[in-house]
């Protein structure tokens, strides 16, 4: 499993990115891919862990599981 932040998000379209720790890089995430009771709460800042798939337009995250819910 890979862990990352959340750094963009669309609450109307229901997806976003996630920021790869470590890494530059960024993965589509989906509201539909969340793992438990958090649905849609994909907020900027949220720390997730998550698993990768390789879709059609690349990386994509999936069993997101969302690690910190408290807000600043």
């Amino acid at each position: 499993m890979y862990t990352g932040v959340i750094k963009w998000y669309n609450p109307v379209r229901g997806f976003g990115f996630i920021a790869l720790d470590g890494a530059k890089e960024m993965v589509y995430a989906d509201n539909q891919k969340l793992v438990g009771n958090y649905r849609p709460a994909l907020l900027v800042g949220t720390k997730v862990r998550f698993d990768l798939e390789h879709g059609r337009v690349g990386c994509q995250a999936i069993n997101i599981i969302v690690l910190d819910t408290e807000s600043d």
